[in-house]
């Protein structure tokens, strides 16, 4: 028995019907022969293949009676994973954008406690020739980086060996735990609860003054606060249905336009977001005076560290959507963004991530039904406007038997007050975005999508005096690996800003 701590129980406690906590990404991969049916004998043989290092898909939840501490991990025996994985196929003519309609409506549905929290999903007919997975995963599971090694783990490096990733497997546990069994687990961490309650309050209090001290004494690296951010179409209550997008640009281009500016892949990154909001914003009259604010994880988790967990914290940093020149907005963001990453690092050695307090789980969930009901984020000011998180996967070709994947679009969570996640992960020499809104919110998602190409074209151009050719509106998925798969639309007329 393995029980979850605070933070991973969380994302089951808060979901609900309109909000769920999965995540997972849309793989491309080049067909073998026989085509999909044959890839997807080859993927279940994978998954038999590779269980000890999967060991998640082989967990199933339990609750401890009454819901008096969180919820534990026991072996599931009997998984069959032909159970988890289904083959679908798009009508013709298969375009990319069936593709992102079809993964969105998929990424709507919630996942079934009553088995293993993962599904798989094979989709024939793209016009490409190629095969896409996929995958759904509950963020109870794992954060963003693990799900990167995790994937790593499961295939093939094409051109080298793979190093091992996940460390040796834990040995399984198959003792069924009783009630009994939980009941006396949950009143032993409430006896130790004085003590460790005691030792993060020690550190948690030494680790606020430092973020105090640094707060008031750099007026000049001052972080945003939260629920400082100004209100947009993003940040309400969530409906059930997610759209989606993806587009992949060369990860060369944006290496070369940090090296140009003298920042980093992770302010281009924000940067080509800010720029792709302030342009869909203003193009609806929408855009606030004040900057949007966006929240990005910080990896909590060691280098040596690969335990199926979520060790993440979160930073918030300005995106300067007031700034109208992009490449000055790019400055600001990197000055933003490196003192947000001088505070997160003083809350490292203060990151605990688990508390076991009687009734939590209740009491979490209880809160999280009265938020929704009562619709309050469509009044509040936002804590923050958006997610943003980028995360590195292999810089080299993945493969399942010979398969290999050529795009690796992440596919994130939304919530209430932020219906809108931009994740974006490098793969073999380029950087696939992946956009996650509530549709009701954001019913254009590609529009949003076409801004942040844009962003990006007008940065290769001034720091780089390049321009990058557009592709055709019907362009194949075989296109989203070295270029967009829609032309980049041309600088709005300016306009006045407004509240």
């Amino acid at each position: 028995m393995q029980k979850l701590s605070a933070q991973d129980a969380a994302w089951l406690y808060l979901e609900s019907p309109s909000m769920m906590f999965h995540i997972g990404a849309v793989q491309l991969f080049k067909a073998p022969p026989g085509g999909a049916r044959a890839f997807y004998d080859r993927f279940v043989k994978r998954l038999y293949e590779r269980r000890d290092v999967a060991v998640p898909f082989q967990w199933q939840l339990t609750k401890t009676p009454w819901n008096l501490d969180h919820p534990a991990w026991v072996d599931f025996d009997d998984v069959r994973f032909e159970d988890h994985v289904r083959m679908m196929g798009l009508p013709a003519p298969g375009t990319t954008k069936q593709l992102m309609e079809l993964c969105g409506a998929l990424h709507s549905k919630p996942l079934d406690r009553s088995r293993p929290l993962f599904e798989y999903y094979i989709i024939d007919g793209l016009e490409s020739g190629f095969v896409a997975l996929f995958a759904k995963l509950h963020h109870c599971y794992i954060d963003g980086a693990m799900g990167a090694m995790l994937t790593m783990a499961m295939y093939d490096g094409a051109d080298q060996a793979l190093p091992s990733l996940m460390g040796k497997p834990a040995a399984r546990d198959t003792k069924k735990p009783d009630a009994i069994d939980m009941l006396a687990d949950a009143v032993g961490q409430f006896m130790q609860l004085p003590f460790k309650a005691a030792a993060d309050g020690l550190s948690l209090i030494g680790t606020g003054s430092k973020v105090v001290r640094h707060w008031f004494g750099n007026p000049d690296k001052r972080t945003p606060l939260p629920f400082t951010a100004p209100r947009t179409r993003f940040n309400v209550n969530v409906a059930d249905k997610r759209a989606f997008s993806m587009f992949s640009w060369p990860l060369d281009d944006i290496k070369r336009i940090k090296n140009a500016t003298n920042t980093t892949i992770n302010d281009v990154v924000l940067a080509a977001c800010a720029g792709g909001l302030r342009h869909y914003l203003k193009k609806k009259r929408e855009l606030p005076r004040k900057p949007l604010l966006s929240a990005v994880p910080v990896s909590f988790r060691d280098k040596t560290d690969a335990a199926y967990a979520n060790r993440v914290g979160i930073m918030l940093t300005s995106l300067h959507t007031d700034t109208e020149d992009a490449v000055v907005r790019l400055y600001r963001i990197h000055d933003s963004a490196a003192h947000a990453k001088e505070s997160a690092a003083l809350w490292k050695d203060a990151y605990s991530g688990d508390i076991s307090i009687p009734g939590l789980p209740l009491l979490i969930a209880g809160v999280g039904r009265i938020f929704e009901a009562s619709r309050i984020s469509n009044q509040i000011w936002p804590a923050f406007n958006v997610l943003i998180s980028n995360v590195p996967t292999a810089p080299f070709p993945l493969q399942i038997d010979g398969c290999e994947m050529v795009g690796n679009y992440p596919v994130s969570a939304i919530g209430h007050s932020c219906g809108l996640n931009i994740t974006v992960q490098s793969y073999n020499g380029g950087m696939d975005f992946g956009l996650v809104a509530c549709s009701e919110a954001v019913p254009d998602l590609e529009e949003l999508s076409s801004g942040i190409r844009r962003e990006l074209q007008i940065l290769k151009l001034l720091t780089l005096g390049e321009e990058m050719e557009g592709v055709a509106e019907d362009a194949s998925p075989r296109d989203i690996r070295i270029l967009p798969h829609a032309p980049v639309p041309q600088p709005e007329a300016p306009q006045d800003s407004v509240n």
